[in-house]
């Protein structure tokens, strides 16, 4: 689920797979994982022949790394995953041509330790989905937006007007694989300059990710939050998204390309620490639950369920 509020100590690690001082954090770098392709829009690519379309993307770049953060007054580490997304077009012309769209499927969870030894689950979180507050479990692939555009990291209706459409928020970047504030700028205001100035510029434009994070609730050591989430991000024609969905159905075009990730952490009570789980499926427990609206979930905290 795309997330605004990214620890800024997550864009010092510039997905460089080094271990990372900033501050009182210290990061570390569990596991890493780069896919890059520059022959997605060949005469002989699959999107080529399923559409007979022309495609003016040069090349797209995927990379997610798993890592812990902890300050120094957190009693254990927390745990996530951050994606990375980019694509570069062949000219300026076709950058807000493309744009990205995501899918999820998973939850994220609490596991207690009772007192008899034995293990109680329970999803907690909630989320805005499709416009609407729901809970942060998805049995079934669902479209990943928090607004009825299902376009990953589609502007607020207050952001419409900006240069670049759907797109003015996608983030501007000299290289693919370069994500540091410094070096990168919000699309809109690339867009703004002339023509001259952005002739010497590469036009590839990125996104991030990153999902709720695991980690121990409350300081007694007996309550956790698990996570289980599976995504497939795809880069479309801009013109083959909606502007609007009512429901999870996906979209009906051809993708260009697609990627599949995930982000899965499990507390280990026996080895008392988190295992990052780098497998692709559906957790059983995600799988048994019904996406309830968040006045349910207070009805389950009440009721110690």
């Amino acid at each position: 689920m795309q997330n605004i509020k990214l620890t800024p100590v997550l864009f010092l690690l510039t997905l460089s797979g080094a271990q990372v001082l900033a501050g009182t954090h210290e990061t570390k770098i569990i596991s890493k994982r780069v896919v890059e392709n520059s022959k997605i829009c060949d005469q002989n690519s699959e999107y080529t022949r399923l559409t007979g379309k022309e495609c003016r993307v040069k090349k797209v770049r995927f990379e997610t790394q798993n890592y812990s953060i902890k300050d120094q007054d957190d009693p254990s580490p927390f745990y996530g995953t951050l994606a990375y997304l980019g694509f570069e077009t062949k000219s300026w012309a076709d950058i807000t041509k493309y744009a990205f769209v995501q899918r999820i499927r998973g939850c994220t969870y609490e596991v207690s330790k009772n007192e008899d030894g034995s293990i109680s689950k329970r999803i907690g979180e909630s989320i805005m989905h499709l416009g609407k507050k729901r809970i942060y479990v998805f049995p079934d692939w669902s479209n990943d937006a928090t607004t009825k555009d299902p376009l990953y990291y589609g502007p607020l209706e207050e952001d419409a007007h900006l240069p670049g459409g759907r797109v003015s928020l996608y983030r501007w970047t000299p290289k693919l694989g370069v994500i540091d504030s410094k070096s990168t700028k919000d699309l809109y205001q690339m867009l703004t300059l002339k023509n001259k100035e952005k002739a010497k510029l590469s036009p590839s434009v990125f996104v991030t990710d990153s999902p709720s994070m695991a980690y121990m609730k409350g300081v007694d050591g007996t309550t956790f939050q698990n996570v289980s989430l599976e995504f497939q991000i795809c880069l479309y024609d801009i013109k083959d998204i909606p502007l609007e969905v009512e429901n999870d159905d996906a979209i009906a075009a051809t993708p260009i390309v697609c990627h599949d990730w995930n982000s899965q952490f499990e507390y280990d009570f026996k080895k008392k620490d988190y295992i990052n789980v780098p497998k692709k499926g559906l957790d059983p427990y995600c799988a048994s639950q019904e996406p309830l609206n968040p006045a349910d979930v207070f009805k389950r905290e009440m009721q110690g369920k």
